[in-house]
């Protein structure tokens, strides 16, 4: 009997490792955002920052961004731009760019955007702005 175990993993068990990377996830995104960007999100509960981050994530992989650094980084942006800062429309064909791996199309953004432009989507960063883009989250 020196075969080899075969593992079975059921669907169940692979979601809950797949929810429990998630949250771990969000938790070191959250650790992040209060590390270094302190005062973006002073004054947030945990329990909005968690729900603003996810959000974000959920924004971010909708561009296909699926490297954690950049997922951290498009919900660092939100944070410190706006929390719609990708549907600007000097931003969005940026994101959303076929010719650009997703995860290489926020590279040197800061830098590529006009200043002007980071002015424009940096009206839209207060809390209006965030209760109205999650809506329905």
């Amino acid at each position: 009997m020196g075969g080899s175990a075969v593992w079975l993993v059921r669907k169940a068990q692979l979601e809950a490792l797949r929810q429990a990377a998630e949250e771990d996830f969000t938790k070191r995104v959250i650790a992040f955002l209060k590390e270094q960007s302190a005062d973006d999100v002073a004054g947030l509960s945990d329990e909005e920052l968690n729900k603003r981050v996810k959000f974000g994530l959920g924004r971010a992989r909708s561009y296909g961004i699926s490297s954690e650094s950049s997922l951290t980084f498009f919900v660092a942006l939100q944070f410190r731009k706006s929390p719609v800062f990708d549907r600007h429309p000097a931003i969005h064909p940026i994101l959303t760019n076929d010719r650009v791996k997703p995860d290489e199309r926020l590279e040197g953004i800061l830098e590529r955007v006009p200043a002007q432009t980071w002015a424009e989507v940096e009206r839209f960063r207060d809390e209006r702005s965030w209760k109205r883009a999650m809506e329905g989250v």
